[in-house]
């Protein structure tokens, strides 16, 4: 992506917002520091700034709402390629003895995997899929009487 495209995101958003960031990009910097660590306070710790007057600023702002929107969105579909990846292509463990490495395992989590589904398919998590209702992983045809 080239710089103006970057920056094309934060088009919209006050001088004002603006203003309390510095400047456009760090505006951006911050929006994509909050995808990263999933929360407008911790992006706003890391930040140094103080999350209170970082909110008033996204509720003052209706660009800022939809960017902070946007972006705490895009850090729950990294958390859940993280579950994904986890679960499917596992995760090295080290082996510690006496406080010295002694080797590594690769693991898998089925409770990534679990929880991945939960999230991304209605089967496991008991919502209505295509005109099914699914409880207790049993099938129920919903049927419509009129």
């Amino acid at each position: 992506m080239t710089q103006v495209s970057n920056l094309k995101v934060v088009e919209g958003i006050s001088k004002q917002s603006i203003s309390f960031f510095g400047t456009k990009k760090k505006v951006k910097e911050f929006f994509d520091l909050v995808a990263t660590c999933g929360s407008v306070a911790l992006a706003s710790s890391r930040s140094r700034l103080s999350p209170l007057e970082v909110q008033e600023v996204i509720n003052n702002d209706v660009a800022m709402q939809k960017l902070a929107s946007r972006s705490l969105k895009l850090a729950l579909e990294i958390a859940e390629g993280i579950l994904y990846d986890r679960a499917v292509n596992g995760y090295t463990e080290e082996t510690i003895v006496d406080g010295v490495k002694t080797g590594e395992k690769k693991k898998y989590s089925d409770s990534c995997l679990v929880n991945y589904l939960k999230a991304n398919s209605g089967k496991y998590n008991n919502k209505s899929v295509a005109g099914t209702a699914i409880s207790d992983n049993i099938d129920v045809e919903v049927v419509d009487f009129e």
